[in-house]
């Protein structure tokens, strides 16, 4: 057989053809690093070298100690003030093993866990101690929120306005109904009635409500999670409120606007716009964890169907990292996260769109005075702070700050009411035209008065709602039943 060798011309054409390659994909990452990368080179290593310092400054001994024993990882399902007792149904952990009589599937946050007492309805004649022995829980509460704006804003008329939202959450443990160890069922339905304070009358965009939404029935949530390697990884699947688990400063709720619980430069799938996907938990030790999730990108026209697992066309992916410090037995939390949207989203200086957006976030809440230093209750002050950025390019609110100081049981023989003070502040773009900071101010004094319920009333001045409209005054309060 006669071999036939390529010629000088056949060779010279394949080096000309594979010179071109190279050359063509060196210059689309030259292109990639002068249009996407180098611009924002100096932004992220300053992010960078300032969350390092923080963590070096504030961890300098975190890793010599650990949290008291009775500090657990705690999973909120429903994203209420933490000492409303209407809880969360989370993990049981093994205080609960040891208390199963009290029909104990759900956590409070930082307050005493709950037992049949929390329940305004009681034990249901004995049903949800039968319905826990098969590891089934069900929660039923009511918030209403009244709100009455004395002057400003968008909107002219200053008539009151009340929502109401009834959520009824079921919880599986699939360990005492099926033999699989670890997994959980969780599925929320909620419905919200009446008016929205923020979209309709001041036009701010920190929400004076935390749950503002205008009338909706949906399944909020559908998912599950499996716990494996002694909960040391958990794993969850399904439609999910991404704002419960990430970018996600807990004791935050206490205070009604949402600027103190989380940030708006995140498009996050969060009430009452969530999605689906997945998302991961991995915590090896009691002082640092690390959070990640990956969810279809909001669809906000499809995001209520019953039927919307995945309705985005783009993708939304967030990862973070959660340190625990402790320091004399006062407790903390600091969260640092980065996340990134690849749903189009237009240019804001430039005619065209982008194919992705992205930021990042920080928070923190210490505990700094504690009333009883030798015991687990959580009585004393407390702070709670928040950082959010995104490129100004692609996003109206490109950076967002909120810092707040709260006092649980101020008052002798009233240890579970709390109280705070708090500002915030959301920066528009300079794409924005004519747009001023908006700045939140909020006080409140949240009375428990049963541990199934409890009111808060609520006062807050925003000044330059939406950047551009009046300064408004705004009388709350917030009532919280759980059934």
């Amino acid at each position: 057989m006669q071999i036939k060798f390529p010629g000088f011309s056949q060779l010279l054409l394949a080096y000309m053809k594979i010179k071109h390659e190279i050359s063509r994909g060196c210059g689309e990452i030259l292109i990639f690093w002068k249009n996407v990368i180098f611009p924002h080179l100096h932004t992220a290593i300053l992010t960078l070298a300032f969350c390092l310092s923080i963590i070096l400054l504030s961890n300098f001994q975190v890793f010599a100690q650990e949290l008291p024993e009775k500090q657990e990882l705690e999973i909120i399902e429903l994203k209420l003030p933490d000492n409303n007792n209407l809880l969360n149904i989370a993990d049981q952990n093994e205080k609960e093993e040891q208390n199963s009589d009290q029909s104990q599937i759900i956590d409070l946050p930082t307050f005493e866990q709950a037992t049949i007492s929390n329940y305004a309805t009681k034990n249901w004649f004995g049903l949800r101690e039968e319905l826990a022995e098969y590891g089934i829980s069900i929660i039923v509460n009511y918030m209403n929120n009244n709100f009455q704006k004395l002057y400003g804003g968008k909107n002219p008329t200053n008539k009151p306005v009340a929502q109401g939202l009834t959520s009824v959450a079921l919880g599986i443990h699939t360990e005492k109904l099926v033999p699989l160890k670890g997994g959980h069922i969780y599925v929320l339905f909620q419905n919200s009635t009446g008016s929205s304070i923020d979209q309709d009358y001041v036009g701010d965009v920190q929400a004076i409500n935390s749950f503002d939404t205008r009338p909706i029935t949906e399944l909020t949530e559908y998912w599950y999670r499996q716990s494996l390697f002694s909960d040391k990884l958990n794993i969850k699947f399904g439609k999910q409120d991404a704002n419960l688990d990430l970018a996600f400063i807990g004791p935050g709720v206490k205070f009604i606007n949402f600027a103190f619980s989380s940030t708006r430069t995140i498009p996050i799938p969060t009430f009452p716009a969530t999605s689906g996907g997945i998302s991961a938990l991995i915590q090896p030790n009691k002082v640092f964890a690390l959070r990640t999730g990956w969810f279809k990108s909001l669809d906000p026209s499809k995001s209520t169907e019953i039927n919307s697992l995945f309705t985005g066309k783009g993708h939304f992916t967030i990862a973070e990292i959660n340190l625990f410090p402790t320091y004399k037995r006062l407790q903390g939390k600091q969260v640092y996260g980065f996340w990134q949207d690849t749903n189009q989203i237009q240019d804001l200086a430039n005619p065209g769109t982008f194919s992705s957006n992205f930021g990042v976030y920080a928070g923190f809440n210490p505990l700094i005075l504690k009333e009883n230093a030798k015991g687990e209750d959580t009585q004393g002050l407390s702070l709670v702070g928040q950082f959010g950025w995104a490129p100004q390019d692609r996003n109206p609110v490109t950076r967002t700050y909120a810092f707040g100081v709260s006092y649980q049981g101020l008052i002798p023989k009233r240890d579970n009411d709390a109280t705070g003070i708090g500002a915030g502040f959301a920066n528009f773009s300079k794409y924005v035209s004519g747009a001023r900071t908006e700045t939140a101010l909020e006080t409140f004094y949240l009375f428990q008065i049963k541990p199934w319920f409890f009111i808060q009333p609520d006062f807050q001045i925003v000044f330059h709602p939406g950047g551009q409209f009046k300064n408004a005054y705004v009388l709350g309060l917030r009532s919280v039943l759980t059934l």
